[in-house]
């Protein structure tokens, strides 16, 4: 047929119905590509560089997740591939699998605290009751009272008045801060903190004296004591060791 047209004949009642074959055209297979704005609203992970024209994943980015293959494509380098079919492979792909896992599980944890919430609490209950439990000997020994004797009987009264935090002090049947070395392991800690401060205030002290003499405790037994005098915004201070 030497005509560029085709003529229809539907039947000898109808006229005929002529097409050029300008005029005729096939579906084309081909996929559209370029970015759409209206990506980022279904995808909100979705991040676009202008300059690039590469799109990035945010929450692979803040994950640090990366491809199997290592290419690093979505997070070290953007998909140039502007194509609609590239964010559903990304979006079932593993790596931002893991990555919506990780940012379900960050968004439970600021709900409930986390690990570091769930121990937050017990921690800090035993951290009262430690020093709940210096206070009451610092208490006896100030006041010059039995503290081995004593203390076990004070940390009850404590309970009794309302100190619930005070029952953590006994962790277990082999795990009770209320034996008598433990009163005196606290003893010693205490000491210890008091005398650091002593020794800190004299260094700082223009001049000082130092006066040992040997005196009796409570349970009629020999002592050295030691009496350290310094000078303390102008005025004589006297520590005893």
């Amino acid at each position: 047929m030497e005509s560029d047209s085709i003529t229809v004949l539907e039947s000898d009642s109808e006229p005929a119905v002529s097409l050029t074959a300008s005029k005729v055209k096939s579906k084309s297979t081909h996929r559209k590509s370029g970015f759409t704005s209206s990506w980022q609203k279904n995808y909100p992970w979705l991040l676009y560089d202008n300059e690039e024209r590469a799109m990035y994943c945010k929450l692979c980015m803040r994950y640090g997740n990366l491809p199997r293959n290592g290419s690093g494509k979505w997070v070290k380098v953007g998909c140039t591939s502007l194509r609609h079919d590239k964010l559903l492979k990304h979006t079932a792909s593993a790596m931002h699998r893991d990555s919506e896992i990780s940012s379900h599980e960050e968004a439970r944890a600021s709900l409930t605290g986390g690990i570091r919430g769930a121990l937050e609490v017990p921690i800090n209950e035993e951290r009262k009751a430690a020093i709940g439990a210096l206070k009451c000997l610092y208490f006896l020994a100030k006041n010059e009272l039995p503290h081995t004797t004593k203390f076990t009987s004070l940390v009850y009264f404590s309970i009794n008045m309302g100190c619930s935090f005070m029952k953590q002090l006994r962790r277990g049947g082999n795990a009770s801060y209320r034996s008598k070395q433990v009163v005196a392991e606290f003893l010693f800690c205490l000491s210890d903190c008091i005398k650091q401060k002593v020794l800190l205030t004299m260094r700082n002290s223009p001049t000082i004296s130092i006066l040992i003499d040997e005196s009796t405790d409570v349970s009629i037994l020999k002592q050295l004591v030691m009496y350290g005098r310094c000078i303390v915004d102008g005025k004589l201070e006297c520590y005893f060791f």
